[in-house]
Parts: structure tokens; C-alpha cells; sequence
């Protein structure tokens, strides 16, 4: 499959180290900050400003979800399938912020609630390449 070429070539070509370093670290950080931040970032405005429970509130949020995460999984070279995928996670991973910002509004969970999809998304990658090695 094209995902499986894609990993197998990067492994042949950099090495097994590189490729878990922009598939598990590089990659979830920088994908997040840019796809989910803009996300996280308004539910923290929001929130600070009281907004919480509200149909205004998802019907801002939503968009700022759902535009930038259709967009990145469009953007990946792969089938179709694989772009279900990578929306699907996209649009969990947003839906937990957006939850557990809701939840309570605090340091520790304004930070992690970012710092909890990071890790997740670095897991889901983790698994694929698992995956594509085994079979």
C-alpha cells in the first residue's frame, strides 16, 4: 500500500531512529499546534469568556475543527481510506479538546488537554508503523 512504501522507503533511507523521530515526536507536535491549535485556542478564549454549554460556542467551534482537519487529510497522497483515517483521528483528537476544555478551566487542564492529543496522536503513528513493519 502506499502508506506502507512511504514508511518502508523513510526506514530504508534514514533508519529506523529518524523515521520514529518524525513519525512519534516531530510529527504529532507540530500537526496538532497547527491543525487543533487554533481549535484550542478559541475554546481557552471562549472559556475564559464564560462560554460554555452553548450552541454558539459549537457552532464556532466546530468549523475551526472540522475546515483544517477536512483540509490536512485531503492533502496526504494517499487513498482514500487512509484519509478517512487521518480525518477521523483528527476529528477525535479536536472532540477531546473541545470536551475536556469544557470540563474545567484551569492551568493544568488547558495544558494538558493539548498535551493529551499530542500523545495520542504519537501513539496512533506509533501503531501504523508497528503495523506496517509486522505485515
Amino acid at each position: 500500500s502506499p502508506v506502507s512504501n512511504r514508511i518502508e522507503n523513510a526506514v530504508e533511507n534514514d533508519g529506523m531512529y529518524k523515521v520514529v523521530a518524525l513519525y512519534i515526536i516531530t510529527a504529532p507536535v507540530f500537526e496538532e499546534i497547527v491543525y487543533r491549535g487554533p481549535l484550542w485556542l478559541l475554546c481557552v478564549i471562549l472559556g475564559l469568556l464564560g462560554f460554555n454549554h452553548c450552541r454558539e460556542k459549537n457552532a464556532l467551534l466546530w468549523p475551526v475543527l472540522v475546515i483544517p482537519t477536512l483540509a490536512w487529510s485531503l492533502l496526504h497522497p494517499y487513498p482514500p481510506t487512509f484519509q478517512a483515517f487521518v480525518f477521523l483521528g483528527g476529528i477525535f483528537n479536536g472532540a477531546c479538546i473541545i470536551y475536556l476544555l469544557e470540563k474545567k478551566l484551569s492551568g493544568a487542564s488547558i495544558l494538558g488537554s493539548m498535551v493529551l492529543v499530542i500523545y495520542m496522536h504519537a501513539i496512533f503513528n506509533l501503531f501504523i508503523i508497528l503495523i506496517v513493519q509486522l505485515l
